[in-house]
This record gives C-alpha cells, structure tokens and sequence, in this order.
C-alpha cells in the first residue's frame, strides 16, 4: 500500500505514510524496525525542511527508544526537542524520570 503513496508523487503523503508505518512497528513492539523508519523520516523531513514532519518523527523516535529501554537515545531526542519547544506531556514525563533516575531523586 505505502508504494501507491509513491507511486502518486505526491512526496507528503508518502512522508506521512513512512512515518505511519513506524509508529505502527512501534505500537508492534517491533522497536528496531521502528526506529530505523523513523531515522529514514527524519532524513526525508530535515532534508525538505519538514519541520512538522521532523519533530513528529523525533517525538515518536524517542517514544519507541523509551520503549526499548534505551535511555540515552530517548534523553537525545527529548533534549533536541525541548530547545524548539516541542515536548508535548509524555516526552517531559519520560525527560523527568531519565533525570530522576539519573541523579537518584528519592521520593
């Protein structure tokens, strides 16, 4: 299906549509798969000045990192983000635990 979206040169639609397919790996717990898409629709984004497209990718990038338990990637990706202001409440849900986690904060 996602080649038909190819096929219609209509770059958007296919731009959006690989970004649907990742969130989709992801909600598979296929994270790999997952983050590699995403890494595709973040080059595609930054490369035709996406930034809508760009900063949904990184956000959904960072969720499926969280979910794959990787920590530093997730820390990256929020922290890119947070310098445009586009966290929305689960990534500075998930900033605020990797910070509490890593300087220990007891409750």
């Amino acid at each position: 299906m996602i080649e038909n979206f190819k096929k219609s040169n209509i770059k958007s639609h296919y731009n959006w549509a690989l970004l649907d397919l990742a969130t989709s790996f992801n909600n598979n717990e296929q994270f790999n798969d997952a983050i590699k898409l995403f890494n595709r629709v973040i080059d595609i984004a930054t490369n035709n000045c996406d930034s809508i497209l760009l900063f949904n990718a990184i956000s959904n990038y960072a969720h499926s990192s969280w979910l794959n338990n990787d920590t530093l990637s997730t820390k990256n990706q929020l922290i890119f983000l947070s310098k445009h202001d586009k966290l929305n409440a689960i990534n500075c849900g998930h900033l605020a635990q990797i910070y509490a986690n890593e300087h220990k904060i007891d409750s």
